[in-house]
């Protein structure tokens, strides 16, 4: 039973997210109202799940402090570049500012071999996956604080292969019109929801 309760709770993670990221809604061409905020609450409640709903005075600082961190850790900074790099395999400017700090570290990752330097922005996969996976640490970083738990603060360094593989599901089997951008977005909710439960 709790096998069934934890995927349940993976695939509304995956909708929770694509949802935060801008889906529509059926037979419209609008957003689901408040879309930034379904993400925030849904990492919430999971959390408020893994304390085993208790309704001690404690949980309440808990549970309102997670859903300020969630928010926050993703809008905090952007991440379009890289996930476009991941998705598409385009960078159009690796020195266009996204996140300064890390726009730093990989714009100057390179390697000399036999007096030939190679730049990581050259290899856009490569340079999509690096950069997303250093945004998504510090998405989960924050979160992971909330939920006392380091394998999750530490999960988002995965980010950009979880992207990668939105983009071959829309490029080998099933185009969404976001160029994968999409199925990145369910992908990454589903694996940061199931992180989140994993050894609970």
């Amino acid at each position: 039973m709790t096998y069934v309760i934890y995927t349940i709770l993976v695939l509304l993670g995956g909708l929770c997210y694509r949802i935060r990221g801008g889906l529509d809604m059926p037979f419209t061409d609008k957003h689901f109202p408040l879309n930034k905020w379904w993400w925030a609450v849904y990492s919430t409640i999971v959390c408020w799940y893994i304390y085993h709903w208790t309704t001690a005075s404690w949980v309440w600082t808990l549970l309102i402090t997670c859903l300020i961190a969630t928010r926050m850790s993703t809008q905090i900074a952007g991440w379009s570049k890289y996930v476009a790099a991941c998705c598409w395999g385009k960078v159009d400017d690796p020195f266009a500012i996204e996140v300064y700090t890390i726009d730093k570290v990989i714009n100057s990752l390179h390697i000399t071999i036999k007096g030939k330097t190679v730049y990581l922005y050259e290899y856009p996969f490569l340079y999509g996956i690096v950069g997303m996976g250093m945004r998504g640490l510090l998405l989960s970083f924050i979160v992971g604080l909330c939920f006392h738990d380091v394998k999750y603060m530490l999960c988002g360094a995965l980010l950009g292969i979880v992207y990668y593989c939105g983009g071959l599901i829309d490029r080998h089997i099933y185009h969404d019109q976001s160029g994968g951008w999409g199925w990145g977005e369910v992908l990454t909710g589903m694996y940061l929801t199931f992180f989140a439960l994993l050894w609970w």
